[in-house]
């Protein structure tokens, strides 16, 4: 008889997520900060600057977490 399958508990994703989000927060910032390919520019001259920073930080933080709690999860599933 094959042993039960334990996943990952809700305590580990939120800790990869939670990790995905520092990591995409902040690679989002340190884009901001270089100036790489002029992006604060193209947000700034936007017209709507705070919402247009809002949604690319965002967009970078929600992608990194999503991933990086996917990711997680398989690790751990394989794992166990």
């Amino acid at each position: 008889m094959q042993p039960k399958f334990k996943g990952p508990t809700y305590l580990e994703l939120a800790t990869h997520s939670a990790m995905g989000a520092a990591l995409g927060f902040s690679l989002a910032l340190v884009l901001l900060l270089l100036d790489a390919q002029h992006v604060l520019e193209m947000i700034v001259n936007s017209s709507a600057p705070e919402v247009t920073m809002l949604v690319f930080l965002g967009t970078f933080t929600l992608s990194f977490t999503v991933g990086a709690t996917i990711t997680g999860w398989v690790f751990m599933a394989h794992d166990g």
